[in-house]
């Protein structure tokens, strides 16, 4: 069990270590208007295709079946951040939103 917390441990000092210095770098280098673009759409990018492959599920046979709870959230919590333009709200109506989805659907 203590090889294990050391394993756990020794991991997030390196993780955390590797994102620190990639942070430090990126925060002391001037980037061209084109790379910053760039940069600005990778965080919509990834949650996008977070996002896409939990309403999307595709079954051994091939075929892909939508999970409606799961669009309906994010329908919800997209709309939410839309008109209040507030992260965190929309998040925590989301995540509520979801709550009651499992419980009630």
């Amino acid at each position: 069990m203590t090889d294990q917390w050391l394993l756990i441990g020794l991991l997030a000092i390196i993780v955390f270590s590797i994102r620190f210095i990639g942070l430090n770098l990126l925060g002391t280098i001037k980037l061209n208007r084109t790379a910053e673009l760039y940069f600005q759409y990778v965080p919509v990018a990834i949650l996008t295709t977070l996002l896409v492959k939990q309403v999307l599920t595709i079954e051994k046979t091939s075929s892909t079946l939508i999970s409606y709870p799961t669009l309906l959230v994010c329908l919800c919590t997209g709309l939410i951040f839309y008109f209040s333009k507030r992260f965190l709200l929309s998040v925590v109506i989301g995540v509520l939103i979801g709550v009651l989805t499992r419980t009630f659907l």
